[in-house]
């Protein structure tokens, strides 16, 4: 039975995406690694991308890879300068920095160009790691198969179309005219898809059985639970975009045809006119009996003038494979756009517009249009390329006077007659599309609003006006707090004085009513008082003297005799005249230093004193704090158990306090945190050792000695390995089973004291599984084996073209398979990305042992790979304890020296593990 592939990502299952959609960069951060500038990006993808945004880092070198691969498109991005001296310098990288920001904002800008596997792989590489164009070999060649080998691949047609996950090939039919060519589409299936792979071959059957001049017809059709393949006829002279940009679609890649180097053609008015109708026509078919489309764009119109009807749709499967639009990104922000109807009427507005102009319309609405477009057009273009209002209908389009042409008269009495059950099948599938379009539209309507309402807050006018409301805001609070502050004082002396009328008249001051020594009785305050500090009550003070000539006595009351006593000594009263009261207060503490005189009127030496006293403990503070940061926190602290006697000398200003302490002290010494033990490689394969080392050391390094111990896992047996050494690093050539390992690090503080670093366990591989080799920054950074063909026997063959940098630099592609014989030399074709000096070996392991052996080696080579390096491998003619079958194959290339098999000593390098059959030699 087949193997089934299945598309995966590093967790194993593919994250559900949408690349039509933008994506967003912003480089967050630089820095130096290998004397190379290394830039972290943050990417993120609008609307249903659940993880919402991810990092990358790059190189300016691979920056410069990619620029100058779109240069040879034709796309002219400005790119910073390089710069051969200073790179490293903090203040050039700052400038390279905005440069590449620049770089990717008008990249990002280029909608279909991002589509590209190129852009993909630069900004998302962990969800575009496998190999497409492979795995779309293998399924095409399980389709040929259940045909009974009627179709013969001629060849691959890599970056044919725009999407970098549909592969096309170009084959021949058995019993078809020599000169006649087929185009088989591989297409993965999309985030729309409506149901099962089942019912889905049901409905591409269906549309095999069209029969309409104005589509392609469908030669044969598959789908399995991958995705599907379509067979049509090749036609030479290529699409509608083609025509336009005055191209065939067998001279190179899309972006090669289509690029901004192309020569682009415009159609008179005649030309859109008799165009527009046909493309309507054949949308009106597909509507008006039940089918679904969505994926109207100049390269789905096969184009042909020399034919009496020029138009035909191609790729009317793609919509049941739930693939998104071309234009999705575009449609999203379109809130007029529901259905696939609605996909389809908008896309015959882009190809109009592009009919006029000769490219695309660079924004999803369009109110202003180039001077090339005429005005009939114009006037169907500003019913389409709207922001608002409703889009017209097909039917409506057919019956605008614009588009009345003459065609052939067959087109409007073909019918199709579908099955209850397939119109149901195909309203589910135009109700997926719309339930995902119109959530992508809510969110990205609620990512607007939230995006403008911020740039309004953070706007300089609301700022300053909300700068004044708080300025406006605090006045107000001051204005009622002195409001009613004053209030509070006026209800104060309202329940002092008697009269307001009265004592408005006098001369004295009112407020002295509120001093400390009057004798007034006023319940408010001196309950304020004694929540405050609750002190005995002083004695009554003496009867106020009789008035003096200086102060005027008011003239007595016309009324209320009763109180006239009372005004007349208020109105007499004088500080002047009252004696200073001596209070012995024992409630304070018992200091009678000039503490206990802060109060008094001499307290001016007090302050003077506690000052000195306060710079000292501040100086003595400061002394201690340098101290314990010169020596990295090993200070020794003390822990006092104090007994105090106090003695008091009272001198005539102020009073003296001398302590005489006893002490007992007990040291301890501050110990620093762990530090953690660390390995270069978690798993030890046998073929290569590996490094121990320690990292977070949080305690000065000077006069410290480490020693490292090993135990088997789990078990607490230390030994150790070393003599205690002045380097933190050991070097373990070798082990036996799973192995923990610690270090023993012995600081001086002044004392000698031991610490112990955390536990780093290293696990011996089983003989179940290979070991997953990888260069020493897990990132092959373009020194990857990118190319990697092996022509076997039988017809088998590994053929590897552009395969790229796997994550974590080693890939898995046992699933290829080549049969080779015993005693027999092959040559292989292999390349890397990168012009350094790569070298590369190869071992298979026949013993089956799950270790590469030296004696299992079967090719090498020293010197540096360039593009298209031949290399020879020999195959023994006997293979000692092992025995012929299938085996496991590994390729390895690395910078500098010769790999070995089993951790690339190499700071950059790839890995590739193949299935090799080994058959006894027939002769």
């Amino acid at each position: 039975m087949a193997r089934s592939i299945i598309p995966q990502t590093m967790n194993g299952v593919r994250t559900p995406i949408d690349d039509t959609l933008p994506l967003t960069c912003a480089i967050e951060s630089s820095q130096l690694i290998e004397g190379h500038g290394e830039y972290t990006i943050r990417v993120g993808r609008v609307s249903n991308d659940s993880s919402g945004s991810w990092l990358v880092t790059k190189r300016f070198r691979e920056f410069d890879d990619l620029n100058n691969m779109l240069k040879e498109y034709g796309f002219d991005i400005e790119f910073p300068k390089k710069k051969l001296l200073g790179r490293t310098d903090r203040i050039f990288m700052a400038e390279r920095q905005k440069g590449l920001q620049v770089y990717l904002d008008a990249l990002v800008q280029q909608l279909e160009l991002c589509n590209s596997l190129a852009i993909q792989r630069f900004l998302d590489p962990d969800n575009h790691m496998m190999n497409y164009s492979e795995l779309a070999l293998q399924y095409v060649s399980m389709f040929i198969r259940s045909t009974n080998n009627i179709y013969q691949i001629v060849e691959q047609l890599p970056d044919f179309g725009w999407r970098y996950n549909k592969s096309y090939f170009l084959a021949t039919k058995t019993g078809a005219p020599k000169d006649e060519r087929y185009l088989l589409s591989w297409c993965y299936y999309g985030l729309d898809k409506a149901f099962g792979e089942k019912d889905i071959a049901n409905c591409l059957k269906l549309l095999k059985s069209i029969a309409h001049p104005l589509i392609v017809p469908i030669d044969e059709i598959y789908a399995n639970e991958i995705g599907t393949l379509t067979v049509y006829r090749f036609y030479s002279k290529g699409s509608l975009k083609d025509y336009l940009h005055q191209t065939k679609p067998t001279n190179g890649a899309y972006w090669k045809r289509y690029g901004r180097k192309s020569l682009s053609r415009v159609c008179d008015l005649n030309q859109i006119k008799n165009f527009g109708r046909q493309i309507l026509e054949a949308l009106n078919f597909i509507y008006d009996n039940g089918l679904v489309y969505g994926h109207l764009h100049s390269g789905n119109i096969l184009f042909d003038l020399d034919q009496a009807l020029p138009i035909k749709l191609l790729d009317i499967t793609t919509g049941i494979a739930g693939v998104s639009s071309k234009y999705r990104c575009y449609m999203s922000n379109l809130k007029q756009i529901r259905t696939l109807e609605h996909c389809d009427i908008y896309g015959f507005g882009r190809i109009l517009y592009e009919l006029s102009t000769g490219e695309e319309c660079p924004t999803s609405a369009c109110m202003e249009f180039p001077t090339t477009v005429p005005i009939p057009v114009q006037h169907i273009l500003l019913k389409i390329l709207t922001t608002t209002g409703e889009l017209p209908t097909i039917l409506e389009l057919l019956d605008d006077p614009f588009f009345q042409t003459s065609i052939s008269s067959n087109i409007e009495r073909f019918q199709l007659k579908l099955s209850p059950k397939a119109k149901e099948a195909f309203e589910q599938i135009a109700r997926t599309v719309q339930v995902r379009l119109e959530g992508d539209q809510a969110k990205i309507k609620n990512v607007q609003r939230r995006t403008k309402l911020t740039n309004h807050l953070m706007s300089d006018e609301e700022k300053l006006k909300r700068r004044k409301e708080r300025q406006a805001k605090a006045l107000g609070q001051n204005a009622d707090s002195n409001a009613n502050s004053q209030g509070a004082s006026k209800n104060l002396q309202r329940s002092i004085s008697v009269d307001p009328l009265q004592l408005s008249t006098q001369k004295t001051t009112p407020m002295r009513l509120l001093t400390t020594y009057a004798s007034v009785d006023i319940p408010s305050i001196s309950q304020a008082s004694s929540a405050v500090a609750p002190t005995p009550a002083p004695p009554p003070p003496p009867p106020p003297p009789p008035p003096t000539s200086s102060v005027a006595s008011p003239p007595p009351p016309a009324a209320e005799g009763d109180r006239t006593q009372l005004l007349n000594s208020i109105s007499d009263f004088s500080l002047a005249k009252l004696k200073k009261a001596k209070t012995n207060d024992r409630s304070a503490p018992k200091f009678k230093g000039c503490i206990a005189d802060l109060c008094s009127p001499s307290r001016t030496s007090c302050y003077d004193g506690l000052a000195i006293g306060c710079l000292v403990v501040g100086v003595a503070l400061a002394i201690i704090l340098t101290m314990w940061l010169y020596t990295g926190s090993n200070i020794t602290t003390t822990t006092s158990t104090t007994t105090t006697a106090t003695t008091s000398t009272t001198s005539s200003t102020s009073t003296t306090s001398t302590t005489s302490t006893t002490t007992s002290t007990t040291s301890t010494t501050t110990t620093p945190p762990p530090a953690v033990a660390v390995s270069s490689l978690a798993v030890y394969c046998g073929c290569a050792g590996f490094t121990l080392s320690l990292t977070s050391i949080a305690f000065s390094t000077v006069n410290i000695t480490y020693q490292w111990q090993s135990s088997p896992t789990g078990q607490y047996i230390r030994s150790n390995i070393n003599s205690p050494s002045s380097s933190s690093s050991f070097a373990v050539t070798s082990q036996g089973g799973s192995t923990d390992y610690q270090c023993l690090i012995f600081v001086v503080n002044p004392s000698t004291m031991t610490l112990i670093s955390s536990v780093v366990t290293v696990v011996t591989t089983t003989n179940t599984s290979h070991c997953q080799t990888k260069s020493v920054n897990c990132n092959c950074c373009g020194d990857d084996l990118n190319t990697f063909i092996l022509i076997g026997e039988s017809g088998t063959q590994i053929y590897d073209i552009n395969t790229g940098c796997a994550p974590n630099s080693y890939d898995d592609r046992t699933l290829e398979s080549v049969t080779l014989y015993l005693g027999t030399n092959y040559t292989f074709e292999a390349s890397t990305e990168y012009s350094g000096s790569e070298k590369l070996a190869v071992w298979i392991d026949f013993n089956d042992n799950f270790h590469f052996e030296s004696s299992e080696q079967v090719a090498s080579y020293p010197t540096t790979v360039i593009a298209n390096t031949t290399v020879t491998m020999t195959i023994p003619s006997s293979i000692s304890g092992g025995v012929t079958g299938n085996h496991r194959m590994r390729a390895t290339i690395a910078v500098g020296t010769l790999p070995n098999s089993c951790g690339s000593s190499s700071y950059y390098g790839e890995t590739h593990d193949y299935t090799v059959n080994i058959l006894a030699s027939v002769g």
